[in-house]
């Protein structure tokens, strides 16, 4: 709970601390207004609990996950740094996906989900931490606060642990 306090303290901030009327007397922000405005992100989640996903770019279309980092520990170890905000200034993923892959903002995917992350290919993944997630709060980890290709592959792979998707080792298992 000591965790989670100040999550909550800075969301409640964000949402209701900058608030202001508008003209008809109605309470917002705009933070709140951002999460208004936006419909959900560019994933539908379909009856059958799967999900579809856009095409990935041409130039991303050839990612794939470096061999070994799925179960390297220098390379978990390094994810976890980027992913908790420990490696590189500015960039923590936990801010939005939570410390256990358990999702803090609307929208955000909830790494937990192994049928979400078992959907997404190795080159979505890259594509979407490297170049943002337009209209949404996700921003291009890769293009704006210059994390290598190593970071981004090494903190894909972190993300990975919060469950096991097709026989790669949770965290904990990794111990």
């Amino acid at each position: 709970m000591k965790r989670i306090l100040p999550i909550l303290l800075l969301t409640a901030f964000l949402a209701f601390g900058c608030c202001e009327e508008n003209e008809d007397g109605e309470v917002t922000s705009p933070f709140l207004e951002f999460f208004k405005s936006k419909g959900p992100i560019q994933y539908l989640n379909i009856p059958a609990g799967g999900y579809t996903f856009p095409d990935v770019p041409e130039k991303f279309k050839n990612k794939k996950m470096p061999e070994g980092y799925w179960t390297d520990p220098e390379i978990l170890a390094l994810g976890k740094r980027v992913y908790n905000g420990e490696e590189v200034d500015g960039v923590a993923c936990k801010t939005c996906h939570g410390e256990t892959g358990t999702p803090l903002m609307t929208n955000a995917r909830d790494f937990r989900d192994p049928t979400w992350v078992n959907g997404a290919s190795d080159a979505f993944w890259f594509w979407r931490v490297w170049d943002g997630v337009e209209d949404t709060p996700m921003a291009a980890w890769g293009e704006d606060y210059e994390l290598t290709e190593k970071q981004v592959w090494a903190a894909i792979a972190y993300e990975h642990t919060f469950h096991k998707k097709m026989g790669k080792p949770t965290e904990r298992e990794l111990k």
